[in-house]
């Protein structure tokens, strides 16, 4: 803790004196304001130069920086000196301007926080994996026979409730609950190879990888006891083998399971997970340090100022379907006449705007809880809840930008889609799959949502690859690059998650027979028809069934546009039966015409006249 103080100490002294530089320049003086929701810092700098005259450049290494900005008639100084102390970065005089740059202090307190992260949620597996390998002491088949004998006397306690039957029901119960987790087959499994054997045997669990156990006959995994076959037979009663995984997966922060039971005919296997909560969040040391910054809630909530009524205008732009936590600033500034500057991310925040006071819709709004807010006279500034991992999910904001472009003039094509992809973190794609940490995109990301996996495989393919795999050739997994190989299994292994197929992990651990594996490409094209109003829009087979539908949109365009629709399906594995698929869709092609009536009508008003 005396550590983070004289850190943030010397973070504050810092701060001060480049405040100093600042405001002795009279250049910086000058009034500015900003309407900068989402910009990249280049974006931000530009807009302050060409109000103040002053010459701003950023470091390459700020390129993908963005923040939030609205201002009004406040000195360009107060600005850059309340924006590069949010962000964490330098401004440096640089001949006759100045020099924006990253800090290597606050990237090392960044880096430092993820690592710590990463061992807090070590310490938490380990620990799991501990008190799993206690229970197994004890044979599964009797932890399960007493956790069902004690549950049936609470059942009966509950039931006839002799004298003191509470006390007794409260103590079964606190036997009962540590029971109740090893009793799952996956965990008392985990935890009797935790136990048994050696630190050295676990390192490919650590680096992400399965790590593989079974009964005796295989030899690609790690020693099962014969018993095992005991122990899973309440699961599957007519078990040949056992063959188990474990993974950790650190991204999404879950232990994840694989276990099968029965040859390929008999097929019996599953993949199921335990949720990983380490309880340390509060004692992480960027977030003890930006808590300390933010104004205590109890002061926002004596602010006579916050106090006042609210005074919706209807003048502000709505992004339902994409907001960021950018369009919840604009409204702060425009009700309460503050002044904002926050860090930008595309993180979506619908906005379900309630209360009739600032103070209330404050507390409603997701800046209460979904970050560091403070308060500085007509200032408001914020910072997203763990920024620093939310960095390293971020995509390319130029690249984004393009590829919205695209949607809106042509369309977007399978190669947009997994160029994406291919920018997509580990961190990133775990973001994706929860709904609420998702991306604020203003196009369809469906498919980055269901195929990231496959379509981060088809972008490290080479151009002739591409070709082969479109005339429907199969790409034999043996013929692959390594970096495609490894790409190949995490796009299995996801979707052996959702559907258990773990006849194909027998392959994957086996050299021999990979040469069965490989990769196929099927796809065809449909032509489909949409009206879209403001909130509602309806698409059909063809124009005729569209526009029996118009009547369900009030505010429907006269154009229907047309688009030709792409349906992919991605297959992994060997055959029908012993593959996994990717299926989504692509909208890459669209026009807008007038519908069949209107068409009709302006038709004969050009030919009547010529008769």
């Amino acid at each position: 803790m005396r550590r983070i103080l004289l850190v943030a100490t010397w973070f504050a002294l810092l701060l001060q004196a480049q405040a100093n530089d600042l405001q002795t320049d009279p250049r910086l003086h000058k009034t500015v304001n900003l309407q900068l929701p989402d910009a990249l810092l280049e974006e931000v700098t530009a807009e302050l130069s060409k109000q103040t005259g002053v010459p701003l450049t950023v470091d390459r290494t700020l390129n993908e920086e963005k923040a939030t900005l609205f201002v009004k008639d406040k000195p360009a100084w107060q600005v850059l000196e309340k924006l590069t102390a949010l962000l964490d970065i330098r401004c440096e005089k640089n001949g006759g301007g100045y020099h924006l740059s990253a800090d290597p202090v606050a990237i090392r307190k960044e880096q430092d926080t993820l690592q710590w992260e990463q061992v807090a949620l070590r310490r938490e597996v380990e620990r799991m994996l501990r008190e799993w390998s206690q229970a197994t002491h004890q044979d599964y088949l009797a932890i399960v026979a007493k956790l069902r004998a004690m549950e049936e006397e609470a059942k009966q306690l509950e039931k006839e409730k002799p004298l003191g039957w509470q006390e007794r029901r409260d103590a079964l119960g606190r036997k009962i609950y540590p029971l109740q987790q090893v009793s799952r087959v996956h965990c008392y499994l985990a935890g009797w190879c935790y136990q048994r054997l050696p630190a050295s045997a676990w390192k490919p669990f650590w680096d992400g990888e399965v790590l593989w156990f079974s009964t005796p006959g295989n030899l690609n995994a790690l020693p099962l006891p014969a018993d095992a076959l005991r122990w899973v037979s309440l699961l599957s009663p007519e078990a040949e083998f056992v063959q188990f995984g474990v993974q950790l997966d650190r991204h999404q922060e879950r232990l994840v399971f694989y276990l099968r039971t029965r040859d390929i005919l008999g097929g019996d296997s599953s993949v199921c997970e335990e949720p990983i909560r380490p309880d340390a969040f509060l004692y992480v040391p960027l977030h003890l340090r930006w808590s300390q910054w933010c104004t205590p809630e109890e002061t926002l909530a004596r602010a006579p100022q916050l106090q006042e009524r609210l005074h919706r205008s209807r003048a502000i732009s709505t992004r339902h379907s994409a907001a960021t936590m950018a369009d919840w600033l604009q409204r702060w500034a425009q009700y309460s006449g503050s002044n904002v500057i926050a860090d930008s991310f595309r993180l979506p925040q619908p906005l379900i705007e309630q209360g009739d006071t600032l103070i209330e819709w404050l507390r409603d709004s997701p800046m209460w809880d979904g970050g560091y807010l403070r308060v500085e006279g007509e200032w408001l500034l914020f910072r997203h809840r763990s920024y620093w991992r939310l960095k390293r999910s971020e995509l390319p904001e130029r690249l984004v930008r393009e590829i919205e472009r695209k949607a809106r003039q042509e369309g977007l094509s399978l190669e947009d889609y997994a160029t994406l992809a291919s920018y997509l973190t580990p961190e990133g794609i775990a973001r994706l799959a929860w709904p609420v940490h998702d991306y604020a995109f203003h196009f369809d990301h469906t498919p980055l949502k269901s195929a990231s996996p496959a379509l981060r495989f088809w972008a490290s393919l080479t151009d002739n690859q591409k070709k082969l795999a479109l005339q429907r050739q199969p790409l034999p997994y043996v013929s692959l690059t390594p970096a495609q190989q490894k790409l190949f299994r995490e796009a299995l292994l996801v979707k052996l998650y959702e559907q258990p197929k773990l006849v194909l992990l027998d392959v994957l651990n086996n050299p021999e027979a990979q040469t069965e594996l490989a990769f196929v490409v099927d796809r065809w094209r449909e032509d489909a028809y949409t009206l879209e109003g403001d909130r509602v829009s309806i698409t059909a087979e063809s124009p005729e069934e569209l526009e029996q539908q118009r009547h369900l949109i009030l505010d429907a365009p006269d154009k229907q546009q047309q688009a030709q629709i792409e349906q992919i399906t991605f297959t992994f594995g060997i055959d029908s039966w012993r593959s996994v698929r990717y299926d989504f869709s692509i909208r890459n092609k669209f026009a807008l015409f007038s519908h069949p009536k209107q068409e009709k009508e302006g038709s004969s008003s050009k030919i009547l006249p010529e008769k």
